[in-house]
């Protein structure tokens, strides 16, 4: 703040006060300059006097400090990574108290927003990337603005490999885990126990018996739920009667055989077939396995290499 009273008469004039200035605010005896920073929203009353060697005047005023416009200073946001925590605080100017209100589009999912100090805070749980509308509100009236949030992967051997976008929404959906807390191994191989959960996860892990009768899933394994499910759905089956194999790795035709009877459980539509003959290694494909790679082929699951 900074005003200067000005008066007529025989110099040199000094300036005095009498009543209240607002708090922060000062006068200058001898510029009659009213200056410095108020601290309050307040209205205060003040009898100005002008002094020379012939006498004074008073003049009485009335100076109101209104609230500082708010204006949001942040332009944009860090990039948060899934399962990490996070935490940003928006920067603003204007006068306090200031509100934080979320007014368009939503956060990452498991973000929140403390509406009294502006912080962005929590650990996301989805890859995701978010637009949304933030107000910020104080007594002079609000201002709003669009930021974009991105939530990336937390993955680090996946960036540019061909198949990122489907990892990370493997991921997302809790159907696949990471093979450590920071790597996938997008180019490890798939065991039999893998798969067939990854297909129980996808299927909303339905309640099942856990009563198996493969001697060698092992009570309490983390496959242990879906190999039952899926054998009593007739998706997958054993190496022998009693035997799982739950570490054996799946074939590309084994995986795709596993894909076609779980899609037959569900009742969706396997009537499609495409031809085979035109690749080159057609003639390895197992009888077993054919129908369920031509189905596989006919809806684009797969592809050859």
């Amino acid at each position: 703040y900074y005003t200067t009273i000005t008066a007529t008469g025989t110099g040199p004039i000094t300036w005095s006060y009498s009543g209240i200035l607002p708090e922060g605010l000062s006068l200058n005896s001898v510029s009659g300059v009213i200056s410095g920073t108020p601290k309050y929203i307040e209205s205060t009353t003040v009898v100005i006097r002008a002094s020379n060697i012939e006498g004074y005047t008073n003049q009485t005023y009335t100076i109101k400090i209104q609230p500082a416009p708010v204006e949001i200073l942040t332009s944009s946001l860090p990039k948060g990574i899934v399962e990490s925590d996070y935490s940003f605080k928006f920067v603003a100017t204007g006068s306090n108290p200031i509100r934080w209100y979320i007014t368009g589009g939503k956060l990452p999912t498991g973000l929140s927003l403390d509406e009294t100090t502006g912080e962005i805070y929590g650990k996301p749980t989805k890859i995701e990337s978010c637009q949304f509308e933030i107000s910020a509100i104080n007594q002079s009236g609000s201002i709003k603005k669009q930021f974009t949030m991105d939530i990336l992967t937390k993955f680090t051997d996946i960036n540019g490999h061909w198949a990122y976008d489907s990892i990370n929404w493997a991921y997302s959906h809790g159907i696949f885990k990471g093979f450590t807390e920071t790597t996938f191994n997008p180019e490890g191989k798939i065991t039999r126990a893998m798969f067939v959960t990854a297909l129980y996860r996808y299927a909303g892990e339905p309640l099942t018996s856990t009563n198996n009768k493969f001697t060698d899933v092992e009570k309490g394994a983390y496959y242990e739920k879906a190999v039952a499910w899926a054998s009593n759905n007739d998706i997958v089956g054993g190496i022998s009667e009693t035997k799982f194999a739950p570490y054996n790795n799946l074939s590309r035709q084994d995986l795709v055989l596993l894909l076609f009877r779980y899609a037959k459980a569900i009742g969706a539509d396997v009537s499609g077939r495409s031809d085979v003959s035109k690749y080159t290694d057609s003639a390895s494909i197992g009888n077993w396995a054919e129908d369920a790679i031509k189905w596989a082929l006919s809806t684009e699951i797969l592809n050859g290499t």
